[in-house]
Formats: C-alpha cells, sequence, structure tokens
C-alpha cells in the first residue's frame, strides 16, 4: 500500500489453543516481546481464538520511500506468536514540475487568434509514481478549457515517456496582452502540486 498520511492498522490473529491476550506491532525493525506498540480488539476485548486488532498508524516521523510493518499477538498462556508483515510505501511528497516552457507558432514572439503554442513542463515524481491522466493544463485564457497533458508523442509532444508533458494550443482569446495558463499534476496517492 502507499501511504500519504496517518492510517488505522487492522490485523487478524489466531491462535488454534489459546485465547489471544495482546498484539502489537512495530515498524521496520523487531523489537523485544511487549515492547511494540499495542493493538486493541475491534470488539473490545481480546478473549477469543482468533481477534481482530486495530491501532492508530502515524506516518509522521516516516521517511518517504519503502517501510515494513510487522504484527504479532500473545496468548494468555503467554506465548508470543511469529510476526506477520506488511511493506508499503510513504510518499508525502508531490510531483515536481520544472522546464516550463512555451513555443510559438513558426518562432514568432507573440500570437494571435488561430495561432498554435506548445506548453511543456517536465513533471518528475520521485514517490509511487506520476498520475499520467492528473497532468493537466488550464488554459482558459487562451482557448476557454483545460486539457489533459501528453507525455506520448501526440499532441505537439516531441518524446514518447521522458516526462516532459505537452500541449498544442490553438489560441482562441481576444485581446492584446500576456495570458496566463496553469499547471496541475497529481501523483497515484494522490499528493498534488501545481
Amino acid at each position: 500500500g502507499i501511504l500519504n498520511s496517518s492510517d488505522t492498522l487492522t490485523a487478524t490473529l489466531t491462535d488454534a489453543n489459546q485465547n489471544i491476550s495482546s498484539a502489537e506491532y512495530f515498524v521496520d525493525v523487531i523489537g523485544a516481546d511487549g515492547s511494540g506498540t499495542a493493538m486493541s480488539a475491534s470488539d473490545g476485548t481480546l478473549n477469543s481464538h482468533t481477534e481482530t486488532v486495530t491501532a492508530a498508524f502515524p506516518v509522521s516521523g516516516l521517511g518517504d520511500g519503502k517501510h515494513t510493518i510487522y504484527v504479532r499477538g500473545k496468548n494468555i498462556a503467554g506465548d508470543w506468536g511469529s510476526q506477520d508483515k506488511l511493506l508499503f510505501t510513504v510518499d508525502t511528497q508531490p510531483p515536481v514540475i520544472k522546464n516550463v516552457a512555451m513555443e510559438y507558432t513558426g518562432g514568432w514572439p507573440a500570437v494571435k487568434t488561430g495561432d498554435t503554442v506548445l506548453l511543456s513542463a517536465l513533471i518528475e515524481d520521485a514517490g509511487a509514481g506520476l498520475n499520467p491522466a492528473s497532468v493537466v493544463l488550464g488554459s482558459a485564457n487562451l482557448d476557454s478549457t483545460t486539457h489533459v497533458m501528453k507525455d506520448d508523442g501526440t499532441n505537439g509532444d516531441k518524446v514518447s515517456g521522458d516526462n516532459v508533458f505537452s500541449y498544442l494550443v490553438t489560441v482562441s482569446a481576444s485581446g492584446n496582452g500576456a495570458k496566463t495558463f496553469t499547471i496541475g499534476v497529481s501523483d497515484v496517492v494522490p499528493n498534488t502540486s501545481s
């Protein structure tokens, strides 16, 4: 799984011979028996052979990247079971938008209604991965709409798969002066930036 904020950890513990009396979890390093973060029975009482246990799971203090949660339980005889593990990734950082560029038709320093403008930006995500469908160009001041920018060699994109997302806009706005546009993007978590 991928996390960018605190969550609830849930696990099911089973002991064929004894009731479960406690449960704990560790992150990345397994400690001594009984030294982990305590987990509670979801039904309020640890008193059966099979228990669903939960605990609040904060990601603050964990660096972005891959981590492992280890969960184990103890029965009423005082025997700790083996731990089970879950791999997860923390991703709290949004994608980075860099090298925003605008290429005018024919190399001119300005455009008029009916001309095309190629807008592009390098989009990088060091975390869980970029959601390509979320790279959105807000070009309402140029052509009164929004577009999903491309990194697939189409619609003005020069090289497929290079993380430079582009869109070729036909200008329909009238009037003189500077026109603005926005680029927004999300990763798969979704962390967003613009």
